[in-house]
């Protein structure tokens, strides 16, 4: 299809409604609800912007006419029909009971929130089969059937006189009530507004307003509990209950909401400092504490995305300007953590415990978003955005096939824009693999990228909180936020079913005391109970300066556990092809029971991975292993080409190395929700993990350190260790005081500096805490700095080894010289990295 035909079936779409609608129906658009708030003043103009409106919002459900003459809509068509025919078969209209196996009451007689929401989802999975056409791709029996509408309209009685009714108390999460079923409702009744009876529809409108009369407040309504008191909106919490107030006053004719919606979207869409919102560096946080990219972020992005794809095609030209915001928090927010389309786990909240909501559904979703904000990109962003949608829809080659054949991604707009403008474009080149350190210190996460791999820490500190649990979800997730490392790789299983296997109270980077286990859903830190005595939690990102290759990075933490039981500082510094793990000034209640984990992977069914410890094969197959010494590496194979790893050990640490056969994991125990939305919550792997242990027949080990190579092959690893055993890597000190690297032939040393009386060697001196990375090339030294406690005022550096320095002009105004020390002012720096170059006379 030509880009003149797109444009015009555009235009056409933007005054023709939907076959579905036109069959039998009146093109007029009558108000059929009403409300004290609603607009009286009716006129041909408001019905005719009111339906254009409407009709561009259930594009997303039902599609458009001219979209099932091609196979890939057909296919989509296909799998929305069959799926409702699914969701018919089921209605039962049992007592307390619609759709068969949803159980609207619970066990003590209660109404059960989640499941009055999946009935309304149910329910619109049928009304979206009831108008989608037969077409020669596709045989769709529910499609005008009367008797599909007649049970359609018995069920929304049902629900709106029993189950979600004006005078319903709110049982259980709010949110269900507010927003959750409320979002569908509008989606219901945009739907098939012009073929319930008026009554019915009246009562939609009202319930929706009983439950969320004001967008601008959650806990508002009659129905809430007597222990909540109305707080305003944040974040996608506003943004949902501004589509829902959009969305119920257009359907009543009333059009002067709908900028009053935009408006209090825009409300969300500026930079923060502190609780909800984004940050100046990229950072997403919801619920005050929360790196929320993921979860409510997407959501945040989808409701964005929609209004401005809705409004931007109608005649009324509504303000979407404060939408261009989003523009820049899709490179600097989501774009860093999404790696061959997947979301990373780390900022997706307590989203990674729901077994039903993978990591790649939400990619989609998330890509799905960028697609509908595309066709209105402005000039400056419109190429770079088509770059990174056209590398997702490519990446890997299988993903187009299958990309929104999804049931979690099965929106017609984004298919329709991806295939016409982003894929039909041959002059847009994909992206190509993002690389890059990308430091987030207002989240306590740092992403490292290389071209086919990804390194990610999750950290927390005074400024955030260690993991999120409510409403039965995450948890097991009390160690996430300890220092968690994660490695994104060729090999895209590896975080599918991931988190039920996983030891919750060893995570993989973190040190823990593993004969404590906490009770599920305990040992939070959020709030006033955020963990105060962690002040040194931060690093450094080379990346502004080195825009090639993407830079380096090093962080750090000083770490302490929930109970104060363990406390020992961490550090990580990423280099170009590996990172380097370090710990020091370990101590614990019981040292036997601590340790570091290095490494947790589900490997082939057949565990026939290959595995060289000091360069001895270990037994493949489905031979368990058992083994523990002082090893110098160790090679772990992966279970495709190119997730292989080399592990490097610098310290002679006690190292505990397991294969595991046919291991049981339960997504029910990470997740209760899980039990009501997956048929089978069960699973079994092969895994192996490495851990070091601190304390072995009364002997304590108060350090480690060693180095992770991602994505290498046992040719490449053996031909780095033939040059050097430490691959490079020079470990100068690791203790409590600091802990330094060099990299000889780089001229590199970086080094992160937790004492509070500073550092002294022949390297570097330095004059408080800090993390510091320079770079000695000929005539040049580049400096990179960051004060992670953010309570020292300035830092002093001295390079012992080195005569003669001149600091270049440009950096004058942020260091000052006095006798061969340079010294920087941080003391509003936040945080974040000082830059300066120095030349050697």
């Amino acid at each position: 299809m030509t880009k003149s035909l797109v444009s015009k079936i555009t235009r056409l779409s933007l005054g023709l409604l939907f076959l579905s609608h036109l069959n039998g129906c009146d093109s007029s658009f009558s108000v059929q609800g009403t409300n004290t708030g609603a607009n009286d003043v009716d006129s041909s103009v408001k019905a005719v912007n009111s339906k254009l409106l409407i009709d561009n919002w259930n594009a997303f459900l039902i599609g458009q006419p001219y979209m099932f003459e091609t196979d890939g809509f057909s296919k989509l068509a296909e799998g929305k029909s069959a799926n409702g025919l699914k969701r018919y078969e089921q209605m039962v209209f049992k007592e307390n009971e619609i759709f068969e196996g949803v159980e609207l009451l619970d066990s003590s007689g209660e109404i059960n929130p989640a499941a009055v929401r999946t009935t309304f989802q149910y329910l619109l999975f049928v009304a979206n089969a009831y108008y989608i056409p037969n077409n020669e791709h596709n045989f769709n029996s529910l499609y005008r059937n009367p008797e599909v509408l007649e049970k359609i309209v018995s069920a929304t009685w049902e629900l709106f006189s029993n189950y979600y009714t004006v005078d319903s108390k709110h049982v259980g999460n709010w949110w269900y009530w507010e927003i959750g079923t409320n979002k569908i409702l509008m989606d219901f009744l945009a739907l098939t507004y012009l073929d319930l009876p008026p009554a019915l529809f009246s009562k939609g409108i009202e319930i929706s307003y009983a439950m969320a009369p004001d967008p601008k407040y959650i806990f508002n309504s009659a129905g809430t509990s007597d222990t909540r008191v109305p707080e305003l909106s944040t974040g996608a919490n506003r943004t949902d209950l501004a589509q829902i107030n959009m969305l119920r006053s257009v359907l009543q004719g009333n059009m002067t909401q709908v900028q009053e919606s935009v408006n209090l979207i825009a409300s969300t869409l500026k930079i923060v400092d502190s609780g909800d919102g984004f940050y100046s560096d990229g950072g997403l946080v919801q619920h005050i504490d929360y790196p929320y990219i993921g979860g409510y972020g997407a959501v945040l992005l989808e409701t964005v995305s929609k209004v401005s794809y809705v409004l931007s095609n109608t005649d009324k030209n509504y303000d979407l300007s404060p939408f261009n915001f989003m523009y820049d928090r899709i490179f600097d927010t989501f774009e860093p953590f999404i790696f061959k389309s997947q979301l990373a786990e780390g900022v997706r909240g307590r989203s990674p415990s729901r077994g039903w909501a993978t990591s790649r559904k939400e990619t989609q979703n998330i890509v799905q978003s960028f697609l509908r904000l595309y066709p209105s990109a402005p000039p400056e962003y419109k190429n770079k955005l088509g770059r990174l949608i056209k590398e997702q829809l490519l990446s890997p080659e299988e993903q187009r096939e299958r990309y929104f054949i999804d049931y979690y991604a099965n929106d017609f707009v984004p298919l329709a824009i991806a295939n016409e403008q982003v894929l039909g474009d041959t002059e847009l080149a994909p992206r190509g693999p993002l690389v890059g350190n990308f430091l987030f210190n207002s989240m306590d996460r740092v992403a490292h990228r290389k071209s086919d791999w990804m390194f990610l820490i999750s950290a927390h500190s005074y400024r955030s909180g260690n993991y999120e649990c409510i409403n039965g979800e995450n948890l097991k997730g009390y160690r996430t936020g300890d220092g968690m490392t994660y490695i994104y790789d060729s090999d895209q299983e590896q975080y599918f079913n991931y988190w039920p296997m996983l030891d919750p109270l060893l995570p993989v980077g973190t040190t823990e005391d593993i004969s404590i286990t906490p009770e599920d859903c305990t040992d939070i830190e959020t709030g006033s109970s955020k963990k105060q005595n962690m002040r040194w939690v931060g690093g450094i990102t080379t990346r502004e300066q080195d825009q090639v290759s993407g830079g380096i990075g090093s962080y750090g933490m000083h770490f302490f556990s929930y109970d104060d039981s363990v406390e020992i500082k961490k550090s990580w510094f990423m280099l170009e092809d590996m990172i380097v793990a370090l710990g020091g000034g370990l101590t614990s209640a019981e040292y036997d029971s601590t340790k570091t984990a290095v490494e947790f992977r589900k490997i082939k069914s057949s565990a026939g991975n290959k595995i060289y410890i000091d360069g001895v094969r270990y037994p493949s197959g489905l031979t368990p292993v058992d083994y523990s010494g002082n090893p110098k590496s160790i090679f772990l194979e992966g279970d495709i080409v190119s997730s292989s790893r080399g592990y490097v050990f610098l310290a002679s640490d006690n190292v505990i190395f397991e294969k595991k056969i046919d291991q049981a994991g339960n997504w029910i125990e990470v997740n209760t929700v899980n039990e009501e939305r997956m048929p089978n919550p069960y699973m079994e792997y092969n895994t192996v993990n490495i851990d070091i242990v601190h304390g072995v027949d009364g002997g304590v080990n108060d350090k480690y350190a060693y180095i992770i190579l991602p994505s290498i092959s046992l040719a490449e690893f053996n031909g780095k260790l033939a040059v050097s055993d430490k691959v490079g890597v020079d470990v100068l000190t690791v203790s409590g005081d600091a802990h330094v690297i060099s990299v000889p032939t780089a001229g590199l040393v970086a080094a992160n500096i937790f004492s509070e009386d500073g550092y002294v060697s022949d390297v570097l001196e330095v004059s408080a805490q800090s993390a510091v990375i320079f770079e000695k090339k000929l005539n040049k030294i580049k400096v990179w700095v960051s004060e992670p406690t953010r309570s020292q005022n300035q830092i002093s550096l001295l390079f012992p080894k080195e005569s003669n320095l001149i600091l270049e002009s440009v950096y004058q105004n942020i260091v000052s010289v006095e006798d061969d020390h340079f010294i920087l002012d941080t003391s509003a720096k936040d945080g974040e990295t000082i830059y300066f170059e120095l030349t050697i006379d």
